[in-house]
């Protein structure tokens, strides 16, 4: 037998969340290191830079090893700066007059570069709008050096390719522990929301016991109430009881319709038929009663539109639709239905003038036994489950249903199959 729809959305749930989070934990740590790792490169770069600006044209830098101290220690140039940063470094200068034109280009520092390659790289950055940043795998900061306009680049390749390495290694790392944890969340969803599913199956099954254990008293009441009625005995606490009896017993069959629905497809019987034609005559069917109640009600159902569903289902829940227009419509207003189609769906719009509905609470009208109104709804006869009956047969039928009160205090229901 199917899995019960509400059991396999939750169970969906739990691993789209599980999911969703493991996603965002593992995105951070990897961004996070990554981040770090990145800026670590720039702020090594820059001061690489700036210290090799600083020293270009000393000839102490160009040709004299650092001193070493008393112990035959090497006293670094800078803080934080390796005494090996002017052999160990590649880079190339490229000074330009104030006509642009080149008149230093010093490749002497790096191999793989000529002094073509430095000239037409250096201009493209002197024109940029940035005093620094990367081009291609070069770090370069624009600057000045013998009072020219100079451009430097360092070569960062090496530190980029373990970089992008380190990124590329840690993205495939993460992405297999994602994969992972679904695996293991896939396998023990099931298990974990068990106490759920057998919670529910147990309140199902309560609700149907219940339900027909109920209708056989209920029944013999009713008969009962009939029977002193032949013999004369009619008064008004009979007609209570019998108007009371009448209420639990269309309860009951309610609660044990609303739990059959709850089971999804597998209790909708689906066949092609005309949606059209069903909702035309639903809304002739509900004028008369409009019509007593003070109330107009509008149709415009789109000709020739089918539907592959349940039609006991769809005209159940159209009967609900128009039923609370009907009863729950403030004052004399009117009442506008719609069926049409619109981009492959079916959809079916309801809307009257409400009381007492606001749209915080508009949300919660599809909750079982929910009432805005709890003595409006006893005047009227309802129970608060209509709406939910609604909303699990279009749920069965794949679709969605809403509902929202706009600031006139009209109320729209809008179905969508």
């Amino acid at each position: 037998m199917k899995k019960n729809n509400i059991i396999s959305r939750l169970r969906f749930k739990l691993i789209a969340v599980s999911m969703a989070v493991t996603l965002v934990i593992l995105g951070l740590i990897v961004g996070g290191i990554n981040f770090i790792n990145y800026k670590k490169i720039i702020d090594n770069a820059d001061r690489t830079i700036d210290y090799l600006a600083e020293h270009y044209n000393k000839e102490e830098f160009k040709h004299r090893p650092p001193d070493r101290d008393e112990e035959g220690h090497f006293d670094p140039f800078d803080e934080g700066i390796s005494p090996e940063v002017k052999f160990e470094s590649r880079y190339f200068v490229v000074s330009f007059d104030s006509k642009e034109n080149v008149v230093l280009n010093d490749t002497g520092n790096i191999f793989s570069v000529s002094e073509e390659d430095s000239s037409k790289y250096a201009k493209i950055i002197y024109k940029g709008n940035s005093d620094k940043g990367f081009y291609k795998d070069f770090r370069y900061m624009k600057l000045t050096l013998n009072g020219y306009n100079s451009v430097l680049c360092l070569d960062c390749f090496n530190s980029l390719s373990n970089t992008r390495y380190f990124l590329f290694v840690s993205l495939a790392a993460s992405f297999v522990g994602w994969i992972t944890v679904f695996a293991v969340v896939l396998a023990f969803s099931g298990k974990i929301i068990a106490p759920v599913s057998k919670s529910y199956e147990k309140q199902k099954r309560f609700i149907t016991d219940a339900g027909h254990e109920i209708k056989t008293p209920l029944a013999i009441i009713e008969a009962d109430i009939g029977v002193m009625e032949i013999n004369g005995e009619e008064n008004e606490w009979l007609s209570d009881i019998k108007t009371q009896v009448r209420r639990l017993t269309r309860l009951t069959n309610a609660l044990i319709h609303l739990s059959k629905l709850d089971e999804g497809k597998d209790s909708l019987k689906f066949t092609d038929f005309s949606i059209s034609e069903l909702a035309a005559e639903t809304a002739n069917s509900f004028s008369g009663l409009a019509k007593v109640n003070g109330k107009k009600l509008t149709a415009k159902v789109e000709p020739k539109l089918t539907l592959n569903g349940d039609i006991e289902g769809i005209r159940e829940l159209l009967n609900i639709i128009f039923d609370n227009a009907i009863k729950y419509s403030a004052g004399e207003g009117n009442i506008n239905f719609e069926l049409k189609k619109k981009n492959g769906h079916i959809i079916i719009e309801a809307s009257n003038l409400t009381e007492n509905l606001t749209k915080e609470n508009a949300e919660y009208l599809f909750d079982r036994f929910y009432r805005a109104d709890a003595s409006r709804n006893s005047e009227t006869g309802g129970h608060g489950i209509g709406l939910s009956m609604a909303k699990a047969i279009v749920e069965g039928h794949g679709g969605k249903i809403g509902a929202e009160v706009t600031e006139g205090g009209i109320i729209k229901i809008k179905i969508v199959l």
